[in-house]
C-alpha cells in the first residue's frame, strides 16, 4: 500500500526538492532497498473534485530518461529525492495536481510507493 497524503506546493517557475523514504510494509514498514528499482515520479491534474484527470501527466520523470532529477540518493534506506525544476512548472495552470511514485523492480514489478497532490501557486514573475 501506498503512504498518502504525500503533500507538497511549489510556486510556479520555481525549483523544489521532494524527498521521499520508500517502506516495506510487508516488514513492518522498515526502509526498502530500492537500489534496483528504476523509479519514476509524475503528476496529472485533477479535476474539481481533486480526483486525477486520466489524460496523461503535464510532469513525468524518472531515474533513466531524469537521472538529475529523480535521485536514489540513499538506496539503502530507500531515500529518493526528486528536483522539480523551474521549466517543469513555469506553464503550469496554478492549482491541485495529483501526484505519484512509483517504483519498477528488476523483475519488472511495478510497486506505487507514495501518492499525494502538487499544489502550484502563482508567481507574479511567471504569470
Amino acid at each position: 500500500m501506498a503512504k498518502t497524503d504525500q503533500n507538497a506546493t511549489v510556486y510556479r517557475g520555481n525549483r523544489k526538492v521532494l524527498r521521499y523514504t520508500v517502506t516495506d510494509e510487508d516488514n513492518a514498514n522498515a526502509a526498502l532497498d530500492i537500489t534496483t528499482y528504476t523509479i519514476r515520479w509524475a503528476a496529472t491534474r485533477t479535476d474539481a473534485s481533486g480526483n486525477p484527470i486520466e489524460s496523461g501527466a503535464v510532469i513525468d520523470l524518472n531515474t533513466t530518461d531524469d537521472p538529475s532529477q529523480v535521485v536514489k540518493t540513499t538506496p539503502l534506506s530507500g531515500i529518493v529525492d526528486v528536483t522539480l525544476l523551474e521549466a517543469d512548472t513555469t506553464s503550469l495552470t496554478p492549482g491541485t495536481y495529483y501526484i505519484e511514485l512509483e517504483g519498477v523492480d528488476a523483475s519488472a514489478n511495478s510497486e506505487v510507493f507514495a501518492v499525494g497532490t502538487l499544489t502550484i501557486e502563482p508567481n507574479i514573475d511567471n504569470a
